[in-house]
């Protein structure tokens, strides 16, 4: 089985190599547990328009959507990190739209987690 992303393709790899058969679930439970917690302290930072802690969760987040592939939230937490630097008007419709995006790609990669542990012979 092959996920869609290169860098859970790369978790299922080192789980194998190290023969931890509960490595990728844990990111993967860790991601969808911490990420809309995460999302709701940079909503929290945007209603106050704390610049500083944006910028903090925002580069935060960015981390842990790096960790399993969700390239696409990256970008949306690279611009809201950029844009706290620069201008807050344009944060909050990106803090929005990370709050949707968080939650449809945890239910994809929970998903893609599921089909892996029912695919026989996986670590």
């Amino acid at each position: 089985m092959s996920f869609r992303s290169t860098t859970l393709n790369e978790l299922v790899i080192l789980a194998d190599q190290m023969k931890d058969a509960t490595l990728l679930t844990d990111v993967v439970n860790i991601f969808i547990e911490q990420a809309p917690l995460q999302t709701e302290e940079l909503a929290r930072a945007t209603l106050r328009l704390d610049a500083e802690m944006i910028v903090f969760y925002a580069h935060k987040l960015k981390t842990s959507c790096a960790v399993v592939g969700a390239d696409q939230l990256c970008d949306i937490c690279l611009t809201i990190e950029k844009s706290a630097l620069l201008s807050m008007k344009s944060i909050p419709p990106l803090v929005a739209k990370l709050k949707t995006a968080i939650s449809s790609e945890c239910e994809r990669i929970q998903d893609e987690l599921k089909t892996y542990k029912a695919t026989p012979g996986q670590v």
